[in-house]
């Protein structure tokens, strides 16, 4: 319910913010409603938020080199070693949440931007993001939100690579970074 009064709220500043001068702004207002949307969330929310805390609450209790045993022992050691760092902030997982959910508000920031010009345009963005499901699916998985979320910022490059001739893609440098950004989200959830 929290979710539709905020998105209700949103609309009617949207509706404020209509030129196109003031489109930036009203991004930066949604993507931050969206990042503490998602990252103030109670543990009840989304299916594996208590899993992912378990873990964050794990990891908090873990020196450095129980870390790294942990994440080279797993196969998505930059999940482990996210989650670590974040416990070096803070032992609350409101704080771990926090850090999680600024992978896909600054993939969504990214994606905004650069594709989309008015505030109707993120409107409808917005409502296609929760009409779809996005919003749930953000809630409920932090390592394959994350790992999306990287794929997403990726995109750039893959649409740069230029595919006509082979010894174009071995000057490109924009496959190496797209390669990179895949990898990362590897290390974050394999899937």
């Amino acid at each position: 319910m929290v979710v539709y009064s905020l998105f209700f709220i949103l609309l009617i500043i949207g509706a404020i913010f209509n030129s196109t001068s003031q489109a930036k702004t009203f991004l930066g207002l949604i993507m931050l409603v969206l990042y503490l949307i998602i990252g103030l969330r109670d543990l009840s929310v989304g299916p594996d938020t208590p899993s992912y805390v378990e873990d964050f609450e794990r990891f908090a209790r873990m020196n450095y080199d129980q870390m790294l045993s942990a994440a080279f022992a797993k196969s998505e050691p930059l999940y482990v070693i996210i989650s670590w760092l974040a416990s070096l902030i803070s032992d609350n997982y409101i704080v771990f949440l926090l850090i999680w959910a600024l992978f896909p508000c600054v993939a969504l920031y990214g994606l905004f931007k650069r594709e989309l010009v008015t505030t109707a345009d993120y409107l409808n963005g917005l409502i296609v993001f929760f009409v779809i499901g996005l919003y749930a699916f953000f809630v409920a998985g932090i390592r394959q939100t994350a790992a999306l979320s990287i794929i997403l910022l990726a995109f750039p490059y893959f649409k740069q690579i230029k595919f006509d001739t082979i010894l174009h893609f071995y000057n490109d440098t924009n496959w190496i970074k797209f390669l990179l950004c895949m990898c990362v989200a590897y290390l974050i959830h394999n899937s």
